[in-house]
């Protein structure tokens, strides 16, 4: 079965602002009798009345406002109060201020306050409104699936429905696991698209662990083992018939469908090789077909399906990913990942996967 992901959601502001007041308001200048000083932008002798400010003096009202900074928008210069972002630039008004402000990639209404999901900017309204089923994304224009899950418009001009395009990138998929394990992979015909209700039943009890999370496939095999024994009850002869069905989930994108597929095949040569795995804990098995998939990601750069990899915070195939992620030390030498799994034998190991 495939990875399962969860958008991260986090808070953030724009540019801090802050207040601030120029010329002789709230900075201590003042108007004063004039001392033997000279002028601080002019040089010229200050004489009568003139202007001081942090401990300096002016002239006249027109010094001083030489020294004042301009508006990082507008370019005029600032006179009276301004604002300050946190970053040090100055603005001459609330309206210029707002030019650097964020804007909701939906409405791209300018937000003082802002909501952050994988690195994209939403108003309150639109991030916690729905989201696609692939690229796990707020959307304002998208299509409901029959299987309950939604799709942005976006993803759904390359979203795969039918079999005959889902062939190319499943069979591009084996020959890359084979690049990545050094294991043969046989062919598996049959290849289901189906909605996520199909993979929830395949799945059986098996799902309760990733209630809330994305289902995107399914690896079943079943083997009957056939046995002919002679009239004192000896076998004489045992033959083992295995059938294998992958099933991926429709209206994934290619990267999507192509890193479930990865996690799939996996699953089967850890079945074809490594058959005791199958008897550990769940986390090994979808913790190692996660470690390829990731190592899938990495080379062709898929990065918001390693990122997703990397950030799911289910106990199985997240936590499963990081432990092997730790152990294997972020390899994409799978014969460490073979060598782990052949001294796993008779092996105990925990229930949940160690952090």
């Amino acid at each position: 079965m495939n990875r399962n992901t969860s958008g991260r959601q986090s808070r953030s502001r724009p540019p801090l602002l802050l207040l601030a007041v120029l010329a002789v308001l709230f900075t201590g200048g003042s108007w004063s009798e004039a001392l033997a000083a000279k002028c601080a932008q002019c040089n010229k002798l200050v004489r009568g009345r003139n202007v001081t400010s942090n401990g300096r003096a002016y002239c006249s009202q027109r010094c001083f406002h030489k020294t004042l900074p301009d508006c990082s928008e507008c370019g005029k210069r600032l006179k009276g109060k301004y604002l300050v972002s946190d970053d040090g630039h100055k603005f001459c008004s609330q309206k210029c201020y707002e030019t650097i402000l964020p804007t909701c990639e939906i409405c791209d209404k300018r937000l003082m306050s802002i909501k952050i999901i994988d690195g994209h900017n939403y108003c309150s309204h639109h991030a916690s409104g729905p989201r696609c089923s692939d690229c796990r994304l707020p959307f304002a224009s998208g299509f409901d699936l029959p299987d309950g899950r939604k799709i942005c418009t976006t993803c759904n001009k390359t979203a795969i429905y039918e079999i005959d395009p889902a062939m190319q990138y499943y069979r591009r998929a084996r020959r890359e696991v084979q690049n990545i394990t050094g294991w043969k992979v046989r062919h598996i015909p049959g290849l289901q698209i189906v909605g996520v209700d199909t993979l929830t039943r395949l799945l059986g009890s098996d799902s309760k662990h990733i209630q809330g999370l994305n289902i995107h496939g399914f690896y079943k095999r079943n083997e009957r083992t056939t046995r002919t024994r002679n009239v004192f009850g000896k076998i004489t002869n045992s033959e083992t018939d295995v059938t294998k069905q992958i099933y991926i989930a429709y209206g994934l994108g290619p990267e999507s469908f192509m890193a479930t597929a990865v996690h799939e095949f996996t699953h089967d040569i850890i079945a074809d090789n490594f058959p005791h795995v199958t008897d550990l804990p769940l986390w090994v098995q979808e913790g190692i077909c996660q470690y390829t998939a990731a190592i899938f990601c990495r080379h062709y750069g898929y990065t918001d399906e390693r990122a997703a990899i990397e950030g799911s915070p289910d106990k199985v195939y997240g936590d499963g990913y990081r432990y092997f992620k730790k152990v294997f030390r972020d390899t994409s030498d799978w014969r460490i990942v073979s060598a782990w799994m052949q001294k796993s034998r008779g092996r105990q190991l925990p229930a949940i996967a160690p952090k």
